[in-house]
């Protein structure tokens, strides 16, 4: 019997989150996790977009997840635990630096902006960004430091996973805008060159594309200031040597 238009998208759309799902499943059996870990892993992101990223009420993810209200609530007294309590500082002082870089801000405008936070909490977070002078205190007011385009370090292991969650925030916006919901008004890009190289050549080679992003997005993000432009844009890079397969 021919498939319908409906039940080709849902196909469709099912291949496409099986593909993303085969990244998960190759770091997975890589470091020898078992399934029911992953599953309860794949759980608490599947909660946390659903609740942090789409604000919907404990009720709301009960029917989405089959599950009893008690049994959500169990989960999210889980996700609240400690488990992403680092990522989520990181992510409050990373926010915290946004809007200051988008203009200069006084605290008490912060806490506005923040009114999800208690004042301790950004207190904390201020303090630590000022001390490292990611951003600088100019008379009541917050600035952003024009010298400081590198915020988190490479060796800290908390910065290099929320590193981590913004490049699958960008690649899941890629995919989402070329295979899902096209939009003329959102210009995305998803390219991969396999090819054989010597190792210092590709090394270079990396180098020389990473120096080049960052320098015109610093030029492009101060070009936009002056102009008022507020879209955001993101460009997330990935090279890696790949396993030979006979």
């Amino acid at each position: 019997m021919a498939d319908d238009g409906k039940n080709g998208f849902l196909n469709y759309k099912h291949r496409v989150i099986y593909s993303l799902f085969r990244a998960v499943a190759r770091i997975g059996m890589r470091l020898s996790v078992p399934l029911e870990p992953m599953l309860r892993l794949f759980q608490m992101a599947y909660f946390h977009e659903a609740r942090s990223e789409r604000g919907l009420g404990l009720g709301e993810v009960a029917d989405l997840f089959g599950k009893s209200l008690r049994t959500v609530s169990s989960l999210h007294n889980r996700y609240r635990g400690d488990f992403f309590a680092p990522e989520q500082e990181l992510e409050l002082r990373r926010d915290l630096a946004g809007v200051v870089a988008a203009g200069p801000r006084t605290e008490a405008e912060l806490l506005g902006e923040f009114s999800g936070h208690k004042p301790v909490e950004l207190a904390a977070a201020i303090d630590d960004l000022v001390r490292e002078r990611r951003v600088l205190r100019d008379g009541e007011l917050l600035r952003r430091n024009p010298e400081d385009h590198d915020f988190f370090s490479e060796s800290d292991i908390v910065a290099r996973v929320d590193g981590l969650n913004r490049q699958m925030d960008i690649v899941a916006e890629a995919v989402w805008q070329r295979f899902l919901e096209i939009d003329s008004t959102k210009p995305s890009m998803a390219r991969s060159y396999v090819f054989a190289g010597d190792k210092a050549e590709f090394e270079a080679m990396m180098n020389k594309v990473a120096t080049y992003i960052r320098d015109r997005a610093i030029e492009v993000d101060e070009a936009a200031s002056q102009t008022g432009e507020t879209g955001r844009r993101a460009i997330t890079f990935a090279a890696a040597s790949l396993e030979d397969k006979s």
